[in-house]
């Protein structure tokens, strides 16, 4: 193997691509071929150095012995002859150079069996210009003697390019992919000629640069590369790599080739990809999987997206994916990630401005396993205002697909999701008031809305149904509400008082005093898990049952307790991360950590997620896994929500717009 990749002379220029090209191909045949690999590359390319090593190379081999010769570098043509450029060439004098015509006659006379020599070579301009008889000089130069003879060169007429990056020449990266696709293929042996076919088939397909490689061939007939005997897998076994779809390799280095090529812009990016759409593309390596903290066989996957996906903006940083899966399935994708034989798919439409998600999904033990996050939150849906009526309060429905929402003009509407129409809308009457807190249960489509005006604090039950109004209580002291799911009470509160208000008259009022008032808040915590009221004041957590009977008192104290998701699991903040405390042995211990962003904010809590908003930056980040997702708008952003089944986002903006993630 030679890389000529930096030269003495200022003749030629460096070669940023060839030390990628050497480590690549110097992988794979040391991986896959009982091959013994001698390397030159850089200042140990002296052209008197590389002559005896070839000449080695060539003359002292066995009779059954396959040679094989890569080079990459500068080639060149002087005086219609030649030259592989060296380190310690110039442009002027014929000497320290490796004549074409002197490896032709290496290869003519070796006794090896058979010999591959493969020539990736960048010409120099002067090659570019002679486009006459040079071109047609080296390839008879390259004439072949004897059996078993097969040189590949990486481009005829053409100049050979690197990519855009410089990460591969253009002809090494196709040899390579292709070469790892027939290694995956399961066969013992590749043949050298189909490898040419394919390689040039899809360099026509992909490449941008109009670059055709050449073949010369003397053989006698299949000339094939035996790759080292391996121990055959299992096909049931999940460390089997024919669980990874077929071709993937090959099409995720067609799709990331793609990608590179920065000379695109995205509607172009998007009208090369087409040729993909429809397809089951690899899109990314799981990380890592985690079980959801509150929901039977729901898993939680981390995601390492692959470069064409990164390009296509098909995501959204690595947010938070979920998946249906027994027990069994999640232990075996376990495994399967750290045999690094797991692989999220995508399957998408194109036009010529997006790029749609279809369908995502894991392949396990052959079994589909199609992906249930929100994966396809690249585009928002904004919600249709009457007259650019700006919207005051929005909020989901808990349990069934709608939405609800408030106008500036006192509008209350219900929203089918699914299908993004009215479903019913009634006018809010009120006085002057102010509307301080608007709550909604589904469970029997009321809301209850927190009033403020002259110092006095009302409450008001409303019934969408029926459009009707009706106040429960009043006080002159600063409350905050906390409406049931059910529907069936509602807790008022100041700071040093709760009162349990029953709404069905089958459960008497009942009022609960605080030991000690809030000191570093306005207002304690309440929230319900279905079964129990929890309620965190300064150092106690008072747990109520649904007749408003304290059951339980825990002694805890929380400087940073944000968000209650049950009686033994809360959400709170250190100086540093979001933390995560459950309840063991009778204190709060923190299970896990998310790192915080640091900046100035709204920040919102909802179940595990915690919501920061930064003008119009949004910034969702799951706490029990750690995964967060990004949205950048054009404008301030309010308020922020998601639904219960976290598969939609809401965002209330200061100009009064609701934008929907689904």
């Amino acid at each position: 193997m030679v890389g000529a990749n930096i030269y003495v002379s200022g003749d030629y220029r460096t070669l940023d691509c060839v030390e990628n090209d050497m480590k690549d191909m110097k992988r794979i045949f040391t991986e896959n071929f009982n091959a013994e690999v001698n390397e030159f590359i850089g200042k140990e390319v002296v052209s008197s150095k590389i002559e005896n090593s070839l000449t080695d190379f060539f003359k002292k081999c066995e009779s059954n012995d396959t040679l094989i010769l890569y080079w990459t570098g500068h080639g060149d043509v002087i005086n219609s002859k030649g030259y592989l450029i060296t380190y310690n060439s110039t442009s002027g004098p014929l000497k320290d150079k490796v004549s074409m015509e002197y490896l032709n006659e290496l290869i003519k006379f070796s006794d090896a069996k058979s010999i591959l020599v493969i020539v990736d070579c960048c010409h120099s301009g002067l090659l570019a210009r002679n486009s006459g008889n040079a071109p047609e000089m080296i390839s008879k130069e390259l004439e072949i003697g004897g059996k078993g003879r097969v040189i590949i060169t990486s481009s005829n007429e053409e100049s050979a390019y690197s990519l855009k990056d410089e990460s591969n020449g253009v002809f090494t990266f196709y040899l390579r992919s292709e070469l790892e696709e027939f290694i995956e293929s399961g066969d013992n042996q590749i043949d050298v000629c189909n490898l040419y076919s394919s390689i040039v088939s899809q360099m026509e397909k992909d490449s941008y640069f109009k670059q055709i490689p050449c073949l010369k061939t003397s053989i006698e007939g299949r000339f094939t590369l035996k790759l080292k005997e391996v121990k055959s897998l299992d096909k049931t076994s999940i460390f089997n790599p024919s669980l990874i779809a077929r071709g993937s390799r090959r099409l995720l280095d067609k799709l990331n080739n793609i990608s590179k090529k920065s000379f695109l812009d995205r509607e172009h990016y998007i009208k090369v990809i087409q040729d993909y759409s429809n397809t089951d593309c690899p899109a990314g390596n799981v990380k890592n999987i985690s079980k959801h903290l509150l929901k039977e066989d729901v898993y939680y996957l981390q995601i390492e997206w692959f470069e064409w996906i990164e390009k296509t903006k098909l995501h959204l940083f690595n947010g938070s994916y979920m998946m249906k899966l027994t027990r069994e399935e999640a232990e075996i994708a376990n495994e399967m990630i750290n045999a690094k034989k797991l692989t999220v798919y995508i399957n998408y439409k194109t036009d010529i401005e997006n790029v749609i998600v279809k369908r995502i999904a894991l392949f396990i033990e052959k079994k589909e396993i199609e992906l249930i996050g929100i994966y396809s939150r690249n585009s928002f849906i904004e919600l249709p205002s009457e007259n650019d009526n700006k919207f005051y309060w929005a909020e989901f429905c808990s349990d069934k697909n709608y939405l609800v929402i408030l106008d500036e003009k006192l509008i209350i509407t219900k929203w089918d999701w699914d299908t993004l129409t009215k479903v019913i809308s009634h006018q809010l009457i009120l006085g002057k008031e102010q509307i301080q807190n608007v709550q909604y249960c589904c469970n029997n489509d009321t809301f209850l809305i927190l009033t403020e005006s002259d110092s006095c604090f009302s409450v008001y039950l409303y019934y969408l149904q029926k459009n009707e109004t009706a106040q429960i209580i009043q006080s002159h002291k600063k409350i905050r509400t906390f409406y049931s799911k059910s529907g069936n009470y509602f807790v008022s509160y100041d700071t040093k008082q709760a009162e349990f208000i029953s709404l069905n008259k089958k459960t008497s009022n009942k009022k609960f005093n605080f030991k000690k008032p809030w000191f570093n808040r306005d207002f304690p915590i309440i929230d319900e898990d279905g079964e129990n009221i929890i309620i965190y004041n300064y150092d106690k957590i008072d747990i109520f049952n649904q007749e408003f009977n304290s059951i339980e008192r825990r002694n805890v104290f929380f400087t940073s307790l944000k968000s209650i998701i049950n009686r033994d699991l809360f959400v709170g903040y250190g100086q540093e991360t979001y933390n995560l405390y459950k309840y063991y042995m009778e204190k709060y211990e923190v299970v896990r950590k998310s790192t915080k962003i640091r900046y100035e904010g709204n920040t919102f809590f909802k179940n595990l997620f915690v919501i920061e908003i930064s003008y119009s930056t949004i910034l969702l980040r799951n706490v029990a896994t750690g995964t967060w997702e990004a949205f950048k708008l054009n404008e301030p952003v309010y308020y922020v929500t998601i639904n219960d089944n976290e598969d939609c986002i809401l965002a209330l903006t200061e100009t009064g717009k609701i934008l929907i993630w689904k």
